[in-house]
């Protein structure tokens, strides 16, 4: 764990995803330190690998309007180049793919068993009209008490 690390606040309104289409509100990949782009499809990962390695996500989500999927994302092939390098986190809460219900806030902690990681919002049939969202990554492994 990197003692000279300080958490890393990522707070604000995601881009909104299209019907069926995805947001992002944290990729290890892509140093995201604001919220990155909507896309139709799960995005490429980056070129920055295992910079935040060890950290712990937590994560409050909130939706509006429609309920939406918020997946736990692993890099498990550092080396991958392709949208298919991702893959959910089956071990995580929910199996990785947390249900987001409309109107109501989630709270999500999760330690990421691989070097790099992502948060993807998924959007259902009809998107949200409002996302919020507030990550907070750390590099203290143990839960909160």
């Amino acid at each position: 764990m990197p003692e000279n690390k300080r958490p890393l606040v990522i707070s604000g309104q995601p881009p909104l995803p299209a019907n069926s289409g995805y947001t992002y509100v944290l990729d290890s990949t892509s140093r995201c330190i604001t919220p990155l782009v909507a896309s139709a499809a799960r995005k490429v990962p980056g070129a920055y690998r295992h910079t935040w390695a060890g950290g712990r996500v937590r994560a409050t989500i909130l939706v509006s309007t429609q309920n939406a999927t918020a997946n736990l994302l692993l890099l498990t092939n550092s080396a991958g180049t392709t949208n298919a390098a991702w893959e959910v986190d089956t071990t995580a809460d929910s199996a990785g793919a947390v249900p987001l219900v409309a109107g109501t806030t989630k709270v999500i902690d999760w330690l990421p068993r691989t070097p790099d990681f992502a948060i993807e919002i998924l959007a259902g049939a009809t998107a949200p009209s409002a996302i919020t969202t507030t990550v907070t990554l750390t590099w203290d492994p143990s839960p909160a008490v």
